[in-house]
């Protein structure tokens, strides 16, 4: 199954003891409570789990995080080359309406000094997550919430994320903001 291949080549090796792909019809013991706009959601699960419903920890999370930078992480297996890495991390497919492209499972733009920033949020009903990755200053941020957002660009994730790679690059945050905002480029034009 899905879960078991993630678990068995990417988890396992990793030490990412935290994160769960659970199969069909399982309920992960350990989940936060997920909240809306002002109750607590009920439990669900969904169909697309590799989508919207792997559960992780934080410091998981950071763990992968860390291993996308290539750097040595204790009690970890190399899964992937540096090569295999920097290509998952290549602007290949440009994001319609938006200033960032699509590598391999990473979203990569540009903060406004032209550093590269790697990046992938995700969200559904009750969570959101995102983690950002400054490769060239080796600097990996990660968050987590169990209560919605609104997404792109007024992600409470995303300006808690800046605001906390801008302490640890001291700058301030503005330096590091990527554009998500809808784009009035050429390449938009060109789809009318």
């Amino acid at each position: 199954t899905f879960a078991s291949f993630v678990h068995r080549e990417v988890l396992e090796p990793l030490g990412m003891k935290d994160t769960i792909v659970p199969e069909p019809g399982m309920q992960p013991q350990a989940a936060a409570v997920r909240y809306g706009k002002k109750t607590r959601l009920r439990d669900f699960s969904t169909s697309m789990v590799p989508a919207a419903e792997i559960y992780s920890s934080a410091s998981d999370l950071a763990r992968f995080a860390v291993f996308h930078l290539k750097q040595e992480l204790s009690g970890a297996q190399k899964i992937l080359s540096d090569t295999s890495i920097d290509e998952m991390q290549t602007c290949t497919i440009p994001i319609r309406f938006f200033h960032y492209s699509y590598g391999l499972g990473w979203s990569v733009g540009h903060d406004k000094k032209g550093r590269k920033h790697v990046f992938h949020g995700g969200g559904f009903a009750g969570c959101d997550s995102f983690a950002t990755l400054l490769p060239e200053q080796q600097v990996a941020v990660v968050f987590l919430s169990n209560k919605n957002r609104k997404w792109p660009g007024t992600a409470v994730s995303q300006d808690i994320v800046e605001r906390t790679l801008a302490i640890l690059v001291d700058e301030e945050p503005e330096t590091l903001r990527i554009n998500y905002d809808r784009s009035t480029s050429q390449s938009e034009k060109s789809f009318k």
